[in-house]
């Protein structure tokens, strides 16, 4: 560990940086980062990160969209070829604006189609195309390939039972994890939906 003790400052970069005095802060603070649970999370993220960007990389190649796009597809396909914006919003962790731009620009590419509810106006639903169903078969064959190199191929069949029903239990909301925020429980009409991310380019669907 570095030595904290009579430093008020350091280069970085070539910039200067300003350093606490008080040392024993910094020391405990560097002890934590080395935590086990730090270091397992950290470790996870990584990995997913690792993957979405390789399997990001690919679909813009081969298929030209992105892993949020696909998700969208795969959610939407899944659901039997046409759900909500909320229900859409809540299962790929968008926002509002993230989810509205997302099909505004699938839709464009001629993917998806935005239909009305005709009992409620107050909901629009997003609709696969016929090009979508293509682009979603297309894209399905590249990701399972990728999954089964870079995912399933780098695990043994017990090893890849045992991270499916951890990842399962943790995903799911504990007391305290779905609290709502200040924000979150003033917004209205799809208040409903986990203000995560506001872009579409994640990926991790279930």
């Amino acid at each position: 560990m570095l030595a904290m003790s009579n430093i008020d400052s350091a280069s970085y970069c070539g910039y200067a940086v300003q350093m606490t005095t008080d040392v024993p802060a910094l020391e405990r603070a560097a002890e934590l980062c080395n935590d086990s649970a730090i270091h397992a999370y950290g470790v996870t993220v990584e990995a997913l990160t690792r993957l979405n960007r390789s399997f990001d990389r690919r679909l813009r190649t081969e298929c030209g969209i992105t892993i949020g796009w696909f998700e969208a597809l795969l959610r939407i396909g899944r659901h039997g070829g046409f759900m909500t914006m909320s229900e859409l919003a809540n299962q790929l962790a968008l926002t509002n604006g993230g989810i509205t731009r997302m099909v505004d620009k699938m839709s464009e590419a001629g993917l998806i189609a935005r239909e009305a509810c005709p009992t409620d106006r107050r909901v629009s639903y997003a609709v696969l195309t016929p090009a979508g169903v293509a682009k979603w078969h297309e894209a399905s064959l590249l990701h399972v390939d990728d999954l089964r190199r870079e995912y399933l191929g780098r695990m043994t069949p017990a090893e890849l039972e045992t991270v499916t029903k951890v990842m399962d239990r943790i995903r799911q909301p504990s007391e305290t994890s779905d609290v709502p925020s200040p924000s979150r429980r003033k917004s209205g009409g799809m208040g409903q939906v986990s203000p995560t991310r506001s872009g579409g380019d994640g990926g991790g669907h279930s």
